[in-house]
């Protein structure tokens, strides 16, 4: 009390001196309680999670600015570390005479670091686990056991509302001909009974059953012993069963699930078998730390930002075809014409993987706002691509509610929908939009929650750039962050 303006300013600046200053000391000091514990031999998670408070706590400090290429590389190694072949089943396998059992039943959340992983185009959200029914819901595509097998193992399977369903073995790949491996075949007929289906190759064993009443759930085992291939279904009370004579498989091959009707749900799964964890450090456990470290460099790659004021107009090139124009105010803010068609492009066209992040008010609720990746079009091509976007429209009123979210491409002057959902957005809202590209990856947050996770390749390298669609849409806090 009684202090003027100036002293006020002194002692904010002063404040500000001090707090800097400890920012700096504590950042030191956990580059230090890192250091410290890698020379004692401390586990990686430790180690991580001291680099990790460093990162999350204090990027904005000199110490850190100085030291973040150390940092990197240091915190890289210690995330990889913590990758063993234990922690690629992430369930703790069940071992008895060196057979060691895998089994999940979908009511922890942390399994789905483990199942599903999903192949190539299929997403991981197209097989969600319900861990709060203890469920995985098929809702389309495939799924596969992480790492292949090989020799005797039994695959046990528990579902419910099942009509079809499909177990392969021995799959070179999870995407291969099933004529490549072992298929167990089942499915409900019209009248009531069940068929099962063993096959390997051109070798097919079925049996039709007309007493098979399902009642609840259904069991499936496909067991693959040195001399026998057999499979069951069990329902009510009741056992059926098909066989084959067959060998288990020489070399490793991954147990693939596919086959499942929309409404299916697999409540259950096993695997045993005879894990080769020599091979599996070699194969996997190397591959998954290489990734993990290439992940790790990633997220501290820093942003770099693509419009800051007005002058930064002038490194995007800007096209309307009905004469709209953007308006790009001092603070970085740009904004579209309303009712017209605007787009504004920057960037190199060579660039494949990065990550584009911008905030978004998306204006009149009958149009959209775009970002645009991977934008190789041409002068004159306007809207016709080709490239990715991820488009925003506003719902009514003033909650939002039926407004869309798509991530889509052009091809050929053609516009295709690859994901659509809903959110809850108002044309005057300003939201965050952040869309990840890594080789055919294709991750896009919206509003801190993801929306889609895919994989396609149909456009490899192009610009990025920001479109408006009749709805005066505007942007800012634009930036890019490049692979390195």
């Amino acid at each position: 009390q009684g202090a003027d303006a100036d002293q006020i300013e002194l002692y904010q600046r002063q404040l500000a001196l001090l707090q800097r200053g400890r920012g700096e000391i504590e950042a030191e000091n956990l580059f230090i309680r890192a250091a410290e514990l890698e020379e004692a031999g401390g586990h990686p998670e430790q180690i991580a999670r001291v680099l990790w408070e460093l990162v999350d706590h204090y990027a904005d400090t000199r110490f850190y600015a100085e030291r973040i290429d150390e940092v990197r590389e240091r915190l890289a190694e210690a995330e990889a570390g913590r990758i063993s072949v234990d922690t690629l089943l992430a369930v703790p396998p069940d071992t008895t005479d060196g057979r060691s059992t895998v089994q999940y039943d979908f009511s922890d959340a942390a399994q789905r670091r483990d199942w599903p992983t999903v192949w190539e185009r299929a997403s991981v959200g197209q097989w969600p686990i319900r861990p709060r029914y203890g469920e995985l819901a098929a809702e389309s595509g495939l799924v596969y056991f992480k790492v292949p097998i090989q020799g005797p193992q039994r695959i046990a399977l528990r579902v419910k509302d099942a009509r079809t369903v499909a177990i392969r073995a021995g799959m070179p790949t999870p995407t291969a001909s099933p004529r490549t491996g072992i298929e167990f075949r089942w499915r409900r007929l019209p009248d009531g009974g069940a068929r099962l289906e063993l096959a390997r190759g051109d070798e097919v064993e079925s049996v039709d059953v007309d007493d098979f009443r399902i009642i609840g759930s259904v069991d499936l085992m496909l067991d693959i012993s040195p001399t026998r291939l057999a499979a069951s279904a069990s329902s009510g009370g009741r056992t059926h069963r098909v066989a084959l004579s067959g060998n288990a498989p020489e070399e490793p091959g991954y147990v693939v699930l596919d086959g499942f009707n929309r409404t299916a749900r697999l409540t259950a799964a096993g695997i045993t078998c005879t894990f080769d964890r020599e091979r599996l450090e070699r194969e996997f456990v190397e591959e998954l730390r290489a990734q993990t470290r290439d992940e790790v460099r990633w997220r501290l790659t820093r942003y770099r930002p693509l419009l800051e004021d007005e002058d930064a107009g002038e490194n995007w090139r800007q096209e309307s075809p009905d004469g709209g124009e953007w308006e790009i105010s001092p603070e970085g803010v740009t904004r579209a014409a309303p009712r017209t068609t605007c787009l504004m492009t920057t960037g190199d066209p060579n660039w494949t993987d990065y990550e584009f992040v911008a905030d978004v008010r998306t204006g009149r609720a009958s149009g959209w706002a775009r970002l645009l990746l991977r934008w190789s079009a041409v002068p004159g091509d306007g809207i016709r691509g080709p490239g990715y976007y991820v488009a925003l429209q506003a719902g009514e009123g003033a909650s939002g509610a039926g407004g869309k979210v798509v991530l889509g491409h052009v091809r050929d002057g053609t516009d295709r929908t690859l994901r659509e959902t809903s959110i809850n957005l108002t044309a005057a809202e300003w939201v965050q939009v952040r869309a990840e590209l890594r080789g055919s990856h294709i991750r896009v947050i919206v509003g801190g929650q993801e929306v889609f996770n895919i994989n396609d390749s149909t456009h490899e390298a192009g610009n990025v750039g920001l479109a408006s669609f009749r709805a005066g849409a505007s942007f800012r806090g634009v930036k890019i962050k490049l692979d390195e």
